[in-house]
């Protein structure tokens, strides 16, 4: 079997940004690839995925999966301390997902999308979200002031690129704090009162 492909950068992103915990929820988990990483930050990790093909694949690597459809998160309210969701909410309609996804969270939210203007967004057909940066950038200054979460958006630079190391992590720093010239962004949620919440139970 194939080594399931992970990107560095978002190792970094788990590293940096995921708190130790205990629970994380993999929204939208793909082939699972994230997961052995995840659990490295929590006593348990549950993987959602709407693909029956991609729930068996993270049921023989031996994690627990729900098959679902990320918009309609069969938890209860404050379920997990941290969400990861991995290049899933372009693949969704509306910025609807995100008050599912804090619905669920108790204080960490943890998202990757591509810039819309990036190469491989324009190339997968599955990519249904009509979004720009600025728009983005809109409505989360919006959530920050309507809701108890305050949210970031970073950049995540550019790894691939056939460049010395130092090149790599100036990019990687530039974009960081430019999230408009990355290929890739990433979207820091956390809650202002946090709460200890069990995962199972009614809505």
């Amino acid at each position: 079997m194939a080594a399931k492909q992970v990107e560095k950068r978002k190792l970094e992103l788990i590293s940096r940004n995921v708190p130790t915990c205990k629970n994380i929820l993999d929204l939208g988990a793909g082939d699972g690839a994230y997961l052995p990483h995840l659990a490295h930050k929590a006593g348990m990790v549950v993987a959602l995925e709407i693909n029956r093909d991609l729930c068996s694949v993270i049921k023989t690597d031996g994690f627990e999966v729900i098959l679902a459809d990320a918009r309609f998160i069969p938890f209860k309210s404050h379920a997990f301390e941290c969400v990861w969701a991995s290049e899933i909410v372009e693949h969704t309609p509306s910025l609807d997902i995100f008050s599912e996804v804090e619905r669920v969270s108790q204080g960490t939210i943890v998202i990757t999308m591509p810039n819309p203007l990036s190469p491989h967004y324009k190339r997968d057909s599955t990519h249904v979200l009509k979004y720009s940066l600025f728009s983005l950038s809109r409505f989360l200054k919006a959530r920050s002031k309507t809701t108890d979460w305050r949210y970031a958006m970073r950049g995540l630079g550019f790894y691939w690129i056939p460049a010395p190391g130092f090149v790599k992590k100036l990019s990687a720093y530039i974009t960081y704090y430019l999230p408009y010239l990355s290929p890739t962004i990433a979207i820091l949620g956390k809650v202002v009162h946090k709460s200890q919440f069990g995962i199972y139970g009614s809505r």
